[in-house]
Parts: structure tokens; sequence; C-alpha cells
């Protein structure tokens, strides 16, 4: 294999997590594409945000679409697939026909080497799929099936997060190179298929604030010391390296910055999660309880969310 191809597709979504790669640093994009494995050239050779308007007229896109030119090529979708009035909602024109694009992702995903899923809405339907659900936004794995598996062997590989650091991406792409040429190991995936590369711990267990956590502090408003649990954060049951890997070139995270983690990584949001903000309906004690009376007391989450907690043995009270 002497070039590996990438066909990137965006289904429902804003571009924010193409836009995120974009703010790549190490590597950039750039540094990304032109390194060579191998000798092997790595071309992204379909997106439509990075694509020049006047690279291919609609007769190149369409046959492009239709035939990826080879067999190696990495399947790339961002945004969710619309299953409900498919024809209407969302549709690729090939030529000459209308391809919903459910379908058309069902037909090419057969002949790629590995099929990815960046940002939450093309791993679990996302914003898209919040009530009342309209078009019935739903995620690649579950378009393909959980069975599904590409000429490599892979299943569909979410890479979650609104949008995703621009390293869960890139990493997870190398990751995926490395397999395809049998010099990289197996790829390790949670329940959810998210690499635990990047996935594996939850966001509180890595956060600046949590000492504040293990001994009860809790900031009562926005700006004070303290844990931010009392104020929504969703940190003890999301996944993600975000507080140690950091935004922006490593500069900040959401707690550092003073906000709350909202749980843009796992498969409920943003429905089981919201309010993103919480606000305390009456003012908190000056003397609190342990922390896991404190989730209780003031219902930050509900039943369903604090079994899930104690499930994934979210450090409580100073315990692992």
């Amino acid at each position: 294999m002497k070039e590996l191809k990438i066909l990137w597709l965006q289904g429902q979504g804003c571009s924010g997590c193409s836009i995120s790669l974009l703010q790549s640093s190490y590597p950039s994009l750039e540094e990304f594409v032109e390194t060579s494995l191998r000798e092997l050239k790595i071309n992204i050779n379909f997106h439509p945000l990075f694509m020049p308007l006047n690279f291919l007229d609609e007769g190149g896109i369409s046959k492009l679409l239709c035939d990826p030119q080879s067999d190696n090529f990495l399947f790339i979708i961002e945004g969710s697939i619309p299953t409900r009035d498919s024809d209407k909602n969302l549709t690729l024109h090939i030529e000459g026909e209308e391809i919903p694009f459910a379908k058309y992702i069902e037909k090419i995903s057969l002949k790629a080497l590995a099929v990815m899923a960046v940002g939450t809405c093309a791993s679990f339907g996302g914003i898209n799929a919040l009530d009342p659900d309209l078009t019935g936004a739903r995620g690649v794995r579950e378009i393909l099936g959980s069975n599904h598996r590409s000429r490599k062997g892979l299943p569909v590989i979410n890479v979650p997060g609104c949008p995703p650091h621009p390293d869960w991406i890139l990493g997870t792409l190398l990751d995926i190179i490395l397999y395809i040429l049998d010099i990289g190991t197996p790829i390790e995936l949670d329940e959810y298929n998210r690499p635990k590369r990047f996935y594996a711990r939850t966001v509180h267990e890595s956060c600046p604030l949590a000492g504040f956590f293990s001994e009860t502090i809790f900031a009562k408003k926005f700006g004070e010391q303290g844990c931010l649990l009392a104020l929504g954060c969703k940190g003890p049951v999301a996944y993600g390296d975000c507080p140690e890997r950091k935004w922006n070139g490593g500069v900040s995270s959401c707690m550092i910055s003073g906000s709350v983690c909202i749980g843009c990584t796992e498969p409920g949001f943003p429905r089981e999660f919201m309010p993103f903000i919480y606000y305390p309906p009456k003012p908190l004690p000056l003397i609190f309880p342990p922390p896991a009376s404190v989730v209780q007391l003031y219902g930050l989450y509900g039943r369903s969310m604090w079994e899930e907690l104690l499930k994934k043995k979210t450090r409580l009270g100073g315990q692992a």
C-alpha cells in the first residue's frame, strides 16, 4: 500500500469537530498528513469543509463518492445520521441519484479498512437526538450495527466529544493506521467503542479540583474556590483526559477555566446531562455532609445517574 485515502463526510452537525481538528498543535493536521509511515502517503481524499469549492466539479465529486478509487481508504463520519424520512432529511446526489445518507454509509462502510465516528453526534446521536428528535438522529454504530467489522476486522471506533479534542482524533487515526500497517498493537476500546487511550478514566479523576471534592469543599457560586460538583459538574460520570491534556495547545480545560464538565463525551449527552449548570434550590450549608450525601440531598443527578456513578466506582469520600 503506497497511499491511504481518507474519505470524510458530514451528516447532521455544525462542523465543530472539523474546526477542532484544525486547531491541532502537536502535530498539526498538515504535519500529520505530510508525515509518511513506511513510505505510506496519507491523503484526505475528500472533506466537504477542507476542499476548495473548485477542487472538483459535481461530476467529479459524484464519481469520487460512488467509488473512492480504491479499497485502501478510511471512512470518517462527522455528525449524526437521520433515520426518519431519510430520503428528505439528508441525501447525497451521486450520479444523478438521490441516496439517503444512512444507506450510503451502509454501502461504503463495507469497502473501508476502518470506520471512525468523530464527535458525539456521529458516535451517539448527540444534540440532534434531543426530543422531539424530528429526524431520528442516530450514531454510526447504530446504523451499521454492533457486529459491524471493517475490512481490517475493526468495529466502528467512536471518538466522542462536543467537540472532541484534536489529539483524540489524530491519535486515534494514528493508532488505526499503525494497526492497518501491522506495526501497532490492537486498539483497546471501552464498552462504547471509545479508545481507552483517551477515555479510560473519568474527568473527575484527573481534575485539578478533585482534592476539594475529597475534603468536601464545594463552591457555592462560580469563581469561588472548591469542587464544582454542587454547581452541576458531570466530571464523576464523564470519561476523557481533558483536565490533564488541556485544550488550545495545552492552555486550559473546562474546570480550569472555571466552568463545569457538561459530560459531552457520554452516550446520553446532552439529554441526560441537562441542565448543564445547576443552581441549588436553597442555600448550601456552611458545613457539608459526606460527598455522597451532598449528591443525594440536592438531587444533582437522577437516581439512574447516581447508580451509574456508584457502579463505575467513582471516588467518593476519598475512596477509589
